[in-house]
This record gives structure tokens, C-alpha cells and sequence, in this order.
């Protein structure tokens, strides 16, 4: 077993000892397949997969069922649902909305930014439907989707209240407009997840958003060493 071996089994033994056995028994087979894999798959399946994020998330939703931090879960973002799928597995019975457009980034969004994300985005990147992420969640008890630009689909939702709020979303609009919605209707004791906000993606739209937001406030992010560069702030 080589150094890089050794790195993805312990990453995945670790991954399935901090949450629940049951819910993550399919790492267990992947990490003996991850065994066999080039490195470039490896590292592919680590970046996807991301344990190290799904490990943060696990262990804030123990600490929120430990401590009884009322309130609803959010992830905007969704595009297939895999996080999706992590977050509602580890709390099914928590209310958990889901915004997405479904049709991948708004135009509007992405004006501007097309040629700063390190990629080719367009509006049709990240293109989903609500079937198929049912589809990959297997059970959608207590799930509820917001299909359409956010924060448009959050309207009646002023007075509900979050414990768990993770947000996805690539750009600086769409994450600020995140910021601002959830962060006044937080739990105290309540978590929010902000993915990339290490990718220089899009100029660093996401850390510009977070960093603005932030500045005035009492709380102060903390860094995720995941694939995806994730900052987590939680509610005092």
C-alpha cells in the first residue's frame, strides 16, 4: 500500500466511523474499489464524493440533534442531489427545503462571470429537474422543493426558522442573496455551510460574498479542508 492509498483509506474508514454506518455502508465498497483506481480516479472520486465535507456535515447535524436546535434544514444548490441526499439521510425527520432552478444558472447570475470561472459555464451548466433528484433521494419524506430563481422561491417562508443551511450556489449573487435571507432567520446554534468559498471560480465570487457579509457580523467562518474549499458558520 502506497502513501496515496493509504490517504483515501484512511479518509473513507474515517468518513463511515464519524456518521452512521448504515446510511454510508457504500463507501465501505468503494474504498475497496478506490484501491485498484489510477490516481487521477482517486482523486476524481475524493472530489465528487468529498468525505471531508460530508464529514463537517455530519458531525454539525450530530451536534444540532445533541443540543435540540429547533428549525428547519435548506440546501440551495441542489443540481442532482447528492449532498441532498447526505443532509437528509443524517436528519430525515427535519423539514428540508431544496431551491434550485433545476435548469441550471440563471442568466442574469452569470452575466459578467462567464469568463472568470475556470471553466466554459453557461446557463445550461449544472442543468437538472426536480424528477431526477427525487429520483437519486429515494426517500423525499419531509422534503420540500422551491423550484425557480431564488431568493423569488423563498416568498412565505419570511417567518420559518433554519438549524441547517448549506449553500451551493458557484457565484457572488446568488450566495449574498443566500446570506441575507437565512442568516437573520438562523437558530441560534444553528449551522450554515457555504461551498467554495477556496475555488478560485469565478473570480472568488463566493469568498467576495461571504467576506462582505460577514465583516459586520459576530460570527467568524471556519475553514473545511474538503475538496471544494466549504467555510461553516454557526448561529450565536
Amino acid at each position: 500500500m502506497d502513501l496515496q492509498d493509504l490517504i483515501v483509506r484512511t479518509r473513507i474508514i474515517d468518513f463511515i466511523r464519524v456518521l452512521d454506518l448504515k446510511v454510508f455502508r457504500y463507501a465501505l465498497r468503494r474504498e475497496f474499489f478506490l484501491r485498484g483506481l489510477p490516481y487521477a480516479e482517486r482523486t476524481y472520486f475524493l472530489a465528487t464524493q468529498d468525505p471531508g465535507r460530508y464529514c463537517a456535515f455530519g458531525l454539525a447535524i450530530r451536534r444540532i440533534t445533541q443540543e435540540e436546535v429547533p428549525g428547519a434544514f435548506a440546501e440551495v444548490g441542489v443540481y442532482l442531489g447528492s449532498s441532498s441526499k447526505v443532509i437528509h439521510r443524517l436528519a430525515p425527520d427535519r423539514k428540508m427545503y431544496l431551491f434550485d432552478t433545476f435548469e441550471g444558472f440563471p442568466a442574469d447570475d452569470l452575466k459578467g462571470w462567464e469568463h472568470k470561472c475556470g471553466v466554459d459555464w453557461s446557463p445550461e451548466t449544472f442543468k437538472s429537474s426536480v424528477e431526477l433528484v427525487k429520483r437519486n433521494l429515494g426517500d423525499t419524506r419531509n422534503v420540500l422543493f422551491r423550484k425557480g430563481y431564488f431568493p423569488d422561491t423563498a416568498k412565505g417562508l419570511e417567518d420559518e426558522r433554519f438549524a441547517f443551511v448549506n449553500l451551493d450556489v458557484d457565484l457572488y449573487a446568488p450566495t449574498l442573496s443566500g446570506l441575507e435571507f437565512f442568516y437573520p432567520r438562523m437558530n441560534r446554534g444553528g449551522y450554515i455551510f457555504v461551498h467554495d468559498y477556496n475555488n478560485p471560480e469565478a473570480d472568488r465570487g463566493v469568498s467576495q460574498a461571504v467576506d462582505l457579509f460577514f465583516k459586520d457580523k459576530s460570527e467568524r467562518i471556519v475553514e473545511v479542508p474538503d475538496a471544494g474549499g466549504t467555510v461553516v458558520v454557526r448561529r450565536i
